[in-house]
C-alpha cells in the first residue's frame, strides 16, 4: 500500500475512534472555553505536556510574532479569479496590511538574516539536497556550527511558516533563498511543534501549506535557525465586554461577538461581511490576510486550536483575504479544529472572524 495513503488511513481512522470529528462544526457557535482548553490560563497559551522542551525559543508556550508581516499580495482578485483595478474586492491585494518582509543573505557563509525578526537561517546546498527523520534533523541543528555560530536549532511551525510569501510557488518564498526543496505534497521542512498524538508539524513550501501527520521516522528536509528575537512573544491577549479580542503584541482587534451564530459564507460574501460589520463602535473591520489569521492560532491549546480568551470559535476553517497564488479562483483558508492552513475554491462557504488595525 502506498506509504501516503497507509498514513491517512491511520490517520482518518485515528480521528474516528478519538470523536474528533465534530458534525455541528460548521453551523453552530462553539466556546472555545470547553474542555478542550480547559487547561490553558487565559493570555497564555502554554501547555507544557506537549511542548517538552521541543519549541525553539526555550519556552513552554508557543510564541507569536509582535509584527505581522505582508503576504506579499498587491492585486486583487474576484471569485471568479479576475483582477479588479476598481476596489470594488477589500481583499488582500486592496489593503496591503502588515511589515514588508526585508531579509538579507551572507553569500559566503549560506546565511539568511530576516531584518524584521532579527532570526538568522541557514541557507546551505544540504538544505535543499538531504532529508533526515525527526531525530536526526534536530541532532543536525544542535550540532551546527555555521557562520561561527553552534546554537542553531529546528524552527517551530510559526518560526518556519514566517518564511512563506504567498505570492509565490515551487518555491513560495523570497528569492533572497537560494536553496529549497518542494513537492506539491509530500516534501517538506521539519518544524518542532508536535501535534496531539505526536506527529509533528511541518511545511510545504512548494505552496505554504501546513501538515501534521508524519512521525519520526519520517524524513523530510531542514531549515535551521538561531536566535532569540524580542520581536516574538507569548500569547497576550485581553477580550472587553463587547466582544472584541485585543493581541497586545501585534495590536491587532478581533471580532469575537456575533448577534447569533458564526456566520458561514463564500469568500466575497465574507469580505462584504467585515465591510458592514459595526462592533464596539468601530466600522473599520475587513477580513484578515492568511498572516493575520494564523498568527491567533495555537498549537498547544486543544481543539479549537486558538488562544482561550476567544469564547466564540468553531471547529471548522476560516476564510482569510488572501488569494492562492496557484489559482485565483482559490483562497486561504486557516482550520481552527487543528490550526492548519490550505487554499480553497472561493464559491465554498466557511466562518468568519474580522479584523481591524495593523499597519
Amino acid at each position: 500500500m502506498n506509504h501516503k495513503i497507509e498514513l491517512l488511513l491511520i490517520f482518518s481512522l485515528s480521528l474516528m475512534l478519538s470523536g474528533c470529528f465534530d458534525s455541528d462544526s460548521t453551523t453552530t457557535t462553539q466556546n472555545s472555553n470547553s474542555s478542550s482548553n480547559s487547561s490553558n490560563n487565559s493570555g497564555n497559551s502554554g501547555n507544557d505536556s506537549n511542548s517538552s522542551g521541543e519549541d525553539p525559543h526555550h519556552t513552554s508556550a508557543e510564541l507569536y510574532p509582535k509584527i505581522i508581516k505582508k503576504t506579499g499580495q498587491t492585486i486583487s482578485y474576484n471569485a471568479k479569479g479576475e483582477k479588479v483595478t476598481n476596489g470594488s474586492i477589500k481583499d488582500d491585494g486592496y489593503y496591503q496590511k502588515g511589515k514588508e518582509p526585508n531579509y538579507q543573505r551572507d553569500d559566503n557563509n549560506a546565511t539568511v538574516k530576516d531584518l524584521i525578526d532579527n532570526y538568522e537561517w541557514a541557507d546551505t546546498t544540504e538544505t535543499k539536497t538531504v532529508e533526515y527523520n525527526y531525530d536526526q534533523a534536530k541532532e543536525y541543528c544542535q550540532s551546527l556550527t555555521l557562520n561561527g555560530k553552534n546554537d542553531w536549532q529546528l524552527p517551530s511551525l510559526k518560526l518556519l511558516l514566517s518564511l512563506v510569501d504567498y505570492t509565490k510557488r515551487a518555491p513560495a518564498m523570497d528569492a533572497t533563498f537560494k536553496n529549497s526543496a518542494y513537492g506539491i505534497d509530500d516534501i517538506g521542512y521539519w518544524s518542532t511543534t508536535i501535534y496531539g498524538w505526536g506527529w509533528h508539524w511541518w511545511v510545504n513550501f512548494f505552496s505554504g501549506k501546513t501538515h501534521f501527520y508524519e512521525t519520526n521516522s519520517n524524513k523530510h528536509f531542514i531549515r535551521c535557525v538561531r536566535g532569540n528575537s524580542d520581536k516574538w512573544a507569548k500569547a497576550n491577549f485581553a477580550r472587553d465586554n463587547s466582544g472584541v479580542v485585543t493581541d497586545k503584541n501585534s495590536g491587532l482587534e478581533w471580532q469575537d461577538a456575533y448577534t447569533s451564530s458564526i456566520p458561514v459564507k463564500k469568500w466575497e460574501e465574507a469580505i462584504n461581511y467585515c465591510e458592514t460589520l459595526t462592533l464596539n463602535g468601530k466600522d473599520d473591520w475587513r477580513l484578515p490576510n492568511i498572516n493575520e489569521l494564523y498568527s491567533i492560532t495555537d498549537h498547544y491549546s486543544g481543539s479549537p486550536a486558538i488562544n482561550d480568551t476567544f469564547k466564540n470559535t468553531l471547529k471548522a476553517p476560516y476564510w482569510s483575504s488572501t488569494t492562492y497564488a496557484g489559482s485565483a479562483k482559490t483562497a486561504w483558508i486557516v482550520n481552527f479544529q487543528y490550526g492548519s492552513n490550505s487554499y480553497q475554491n472561493k464559491n465554498s462557504k466557511y466562518a468568519i472572524r474580522c479584523v481591524r488595525g495593523g499597519e
